[in-house]
């Protein structure tokens, strides 16, 4: 299956996002609101509830659901590769995009703290864990919840 939006130019691409979730979709606005033209931007995308939440933020999005269409956008050698698939997949496509960009940036979204020192051996630039993420977030909270109880009972 392949279905495409003409409207990004293999020379414009700037970003090339592979995967789309709410995640996903922040750090595509974040890019916007930097000054980064949609048009730079191109999503592939495996299913229509990706399509939809890409093409709502006005970015161009084509469906690719084998990694031979992936490769095809990796060889016009984007600056930033944005990876948020399942973490066995992101190893494969890491491969892939460390061979066809050599000099991209490539950032991956894992869900397991488990798959970063694979992404890592694998070219990945920088990973964003959701686990590690949330385990520190919960720390943080934790911690300033005992310290709020403690300044109350003092």
């Amino acid at each position: 299956m392949f279905m495409t939006d003409h409207r990004v130019h293999q020379t414009s691409l700037r970003t090339l996002i592979i995967g789309f979730s709410p995640a996903t979709a922040i750090a595509a606005s974040a890019l916007i609101r930097q000054g980064q033209p949609k048009l730079s931007i191109l999503v592939l995308a495996a299913t229509s509830e990706q399509q939809t939440a890409a093409r709502s933020l006005g970015l161009t999005c084509e469906v690719a659901s084998h990694r031979r269409e992936v490769g095809r956008h990796l060889k016009t050698v984007p600056s930033k590769v944005i990876i948020d698939v399942d973490d066995i997949d992101a190893e494969g496509l890491v491969r892939a995009a460390r061979s066809l960009a050599p000099q991209a940036h490539i950032l991956v979204r894992a869900q397991r703290p488990g798959s970063v020192d694979r992404l890592m051996k694998g070219g990945a630039s920088q990973i964003v864990c959701d686990g590690t993420l949330a385990g520190k977030m919960l720390a943080a909270t934790v911690v300033a919840a005992s310290v709020a109880q403690k300044g109350r009972l003092s």
